[in-house]
């Protein structure tokens, strides 16, 4: 029988504590998170961990790491910030949402993750890269070979087949065609989805 996740909560601003109990729900806030401020609406980092299943120490790095990091974005004379000074850690093997209403910062900060954007101030650690210290040229290498994302409107390639545009990220670094291909089919065999190959 699969273990059940328990929730533990933990908000941009605070550092997540690693405990193997999950963080007690407060009664004003519903679905295991508390919310605080972060520009002009509060954003939530809500992380879903598998009992038994970390191996989280204090010696361990942690595979995601934001130490204080703002974005402020400027149009014309008026500057916004999105996000001031927000902190976070993220052990591999854990399952995180982010929440917030809209305005938040939820894009913003998958960008920062993804070294998409860049900080105002403040660090952006995946593994053991801190993403704005890398030259764009690097960056975009790491994206390449380390981060993969399923965005809200798809952003697939229209004149691609689903087996062409599941296949394309396997052969951006140089792998071999016809075994990316054979991984692309499993893959949409996988989910279903192989007839539309």
């Amino acid at each position: 029988m699969a273990r059940l996740p328990s929730v533990s909560c933990f908000l941009l601003g605070e550092t997540i504590c690693h405990s193997s109990t999950p963080h007690p729900i407060p009664p004003h806030v519903g679905g295991g998170e508390r919310c605080c401020s972060f520009g002009s609406a509060p954003l939530a980092l809500v992380c879903v961990r598998w009992v038994g299943r970390l191996s989280w120490t204090p010696e361990k790095l942690p595979l995601i790491r934001l130490d204080r990091v703002s974005k402020d974005y400027t149009e014309g004379t008026k500057t916004r910030a999105v996000l001031r000074e927000a902190s976070a850690t993220v052990a591999e093997g854990e399952f995180v949402a982010i929440r917030g209403r809209s305005g938040s910062g939820k894009s913003t900060l998958l960008n920062l993750l993804a070294g998409i954007d860049l900080p105002t101030a403040g660090d952006v650690w995946i593994g053991g890269a801190c993403l704005n210290r890398l030259s764009p040229r690097a960056r975009t290498l790491f994206r390449r070979d380390h981060l993969g994302f399923i965005f809200q409107f798809f952003n697939l390639i229209p004149t691609l087949t689903a087996q062409e545009n599941v296949q394309l990220p396997a052969e951006l670094p140089g792998g071999p065609r016809r075994e990316a291909a054979g991984r692309a089919r499993a893959l949409l065999d996988q989910v279903g989805l192989l007839d539309r190959a």
